[in-house]
């Protein structure tokens, strides 16, 4: 379950921020576009919604519901047929989320038996780190730098791992009622195949 980050904003912030497009001349011959196609994806998405940002915030890049492959979410458990925009876009940080979920046979039927959220944000790991004080362990993930916590109550397990955009967010949480599996069960294999798909710069 995702938690609304509260961020407390300097008063120095900009009145406005401009970004500008610098067209360079063109040679004789057109360029070519470099941009990688997108997956295809058994369970299509929306495109991610507008980020508003104020107060100087870098705009999230890394969407992973559209940038994660079919063939990344099988090899980590989850059904990609699941896939579901869970993007929370505030004044002042933006997260840009995708669910999985994990079918199991239960007494018959197929349930979800736990559940993935992967959020790209602009929130730091050191806010992070103030918001989960006293609650994380500090780790490595793929070589960067990472904390893991788990929530109990909300039988959830999340690892936050330091990126481009300011972090990726993992959580992983299970549904008691239909698995004895535990939350934090194979939280560091999930995180390393997804960090895996960060850019590095």
């Amino acid at each position: 379950m995702r938690q609304v980050f509260y961020v407390v904003l300097s008063t120095a912030v900009m009145g406005s921020l401009l970004s500008a497009c610098a067209n360079s001349p063109t040679s004789g011959t057109e360029e070519q576009s470099s941009t990688t196609p997108a997956p295809t994806l058994a369970a299509p998405v929306s495109s991610p919604p507008v980020q508003i940002n104020n107060g100087g915030r870098r705009t999230v890049q890394y969407d992973p519901c559209t940038s994660l492959t079919d063939s990344v979410i099988v090899e980590i458990d989850f059904d990609p047929r699941t896939r579901r925009r869970g993007d929370s876009i505030f004044d002042t940080y933006s997260f840009l989320g995708c669910t999985f979920d994990r079918k199991e046979e239960v007494r018959g039927a197929m349930r979800a038996t736990s559940t993935l959220d992967i959020d790209s944000s602009n929130i730091t790991l050191d806010e992070f780190r103030d918001r989960e004080s006293g609650k994380y362990t500090e780790i490595s993930v793929g070589g960067r730098n990472a904390i893991r916590y788990e929530n109990t109550a909300a039988r959830s397990c999340h690892v936050i791992i330091e990126s481009p955009d300011g972090t990726l967010s993992i959580a992983k949480s299970v549904n008691a009622a239909f698995t004895t599996e535990r939350a934090c069960d194979g939280i560091d294999t999930i995180s390393a195949k997804l960090e895996a798909s960060l850019p590095t710069s």
